[in-house]
C-alpha cells in the first residue's frame, strides 16, 4: 500500500514539475560556446552603407535630393504676398 502511494506521489509530482514549464523553442541547458562563430552579422543583410527599404530591397544610405524652388513674390489686392510651394 504504502509503494501505490509513494509512486503515485512520484508520478504526480513528475507529471506537475514538467507541465509547468515554458513553451519556447529552446534547450533547457545553456551551452557555452567556447569557440567563436565564423559568420560575420551584417545589419539587415544589406551590408555596410546599406538599409532595408519600405518594400524589403536594400536601399542605399544618404540623402534624397529634392529640388527646391525658391518664394515668388505677387501683388494682390491686400499688398505684396509670398507664395511659397
Amino acid at each position: 500500500m504504502r509503494n501505490i502511494i509513494l509512486a503515485a506521489a512520484a508520478a504526480a509530482s513528475l507529471s506537475l514539475g514538467l507541465g509547468s514549464t515554458d513553451a519556447d523553442a529552446r534547450p533547457l541547458v545553456v551551452v557555452e560556446r567556447t569557440v567563436a562563430p565564423h559568420i560575420v552579422l551584417v545589419g539587415h543583410g544589406c551590408g555596410f552603407g546599406f538599409h532595408r527599404g519600405p518594400y524589403g530591397g536594400c536601399v542605399a544610405n544618404g540623402y534624397v535630393r529634392r529640388v527646391v524652388y525658391p518664394c515668388r513674390r505677387v501683388w494682390t489686392a491686400f499688398g505684396w504676398r509670398r507664395i511659397c510651394r
